[in-house]
């Protein structure tokens, strides 16, 4: 019977209704992550958001979009990376990212997640808990730091040269930590499991979107929420200046006095888009 009610619960999630749910419940997550953020933040740098979005700052050579995204940075995780606050919100932000990725593969799976059986279950538990905490939640605090410093520089030269550049070495950089992640936590597992480091004993076990889910996206969160930011911010400058449907946005959501809250809209309808377009596409492949 658990077989059957866990299999049926895999159909309805997997169903259309759920996708769209699941759609709709991305947009309004994104959303109300900005608009949280929007709500706390310094009136200055509303004001500077939206001033960028705006272009009221034209005589400026290159709007500092950056400047606006390290507020809202600091303001999630705090000023000061060496402390417990930003320890803490780097861990919650992981397991959250990790959850939610895992709710959205259900929704576009019809088997059940994979899981590991360990043969020694005394302190099996202890064991990968630490090793979550050693190999994705450290790794992943450390990457922050990382993404402050990308931060600086492209605060200290706002040149598309230079932000191009820092973006591309940014992404080289998280990649190459989440494949050493996902190497170390692997091999963590195996010796785990079966007593060596055989890792091929653990590809059979645990696909690769699976290890996508714990490792690479959650690494990714810092520069997946930086484009989102600068695509919408983007769009909606591209929308004030050929009138597309700006006015109406303004009236609805006061984006001079609550910018982010339109950011998050037209970043979370942008990620409901590409998460539709997605199991669209795995639908129709099979």
């Amino acid at each position: 019977m658990e077989g059957k009610s866990w299999e049926g619960l895999l159909k309805a999630l997997a169903s259309p209704a759920a996708q769209v749910a699941a759609g709709i419940a991305l947009l309004w997550g994104i959303q109300k992550f900005f608009k949280e953020i929007g709500d706390v933040l310094h009136p200055s740098k509303k004001r500077a958001i939206w001033e960028w979005i705006s272009g009221i700052r034209s005589t400026d050579k290159f709007e500092r979009w950056p400047d606006t995204f390290a507020s809202m940075f600091d303001r999630v995780f705090g000023e000061n990376h060496l402390s417990w606050r930003c320890v803490w919100r780097s861990f919650v932000a992981t397991t959250l990212i990790q959850t939610v990725c895992v709710l959205l593969w259900l929704t576009l799976q019809r088997k059940t997640f994979p899981a590991i059986v360990i043969v020694e279950p005394k302190f099996q538990i202890v064991a990968v808990l630490m090793a979550y905490a050693v190999w994705i939640l450290l790794p992943n605090y450390l990457s922050l730091l990382k993404s402050r410093y990308a931060l600086e520089w492209m605060q200290r030269r706002p040149s598309w040269g230079f932000l191009v550049g820092i973006t591309i070495l940014d992404t080289l950089l998280t990649l190459a930590l989440a494949i050493l992640q996902s190497t170390l936590w692997l091999a963590y597992l195996a010796q785990l499991a079966f007593g060596d480091y055989d890792l091929e004993k653990l590809v059979d076990q645990i696909p690769q979107s699976v290890l996508r889910l714990w490792v690479y996206y959650p690494a990714f969160f810092t520069s997946m929420w930086l484009w989102l930011y600068a695509a919408s911010g983007f769009l909606l400058k591209a929308a004030r200046q050929f009138d597309l449907g700006f006015v109406y946005l303004q009236r609805w959501f006061d984006i001079e006095n609550k910018p982010l809250q339109a950011v998050g809209l037209v970043s979370g309808v942008l990620c409901a888009i590409l998460y539709w377009l997605f199991a669209v596409g795995r639908a129709i492949v099979g």
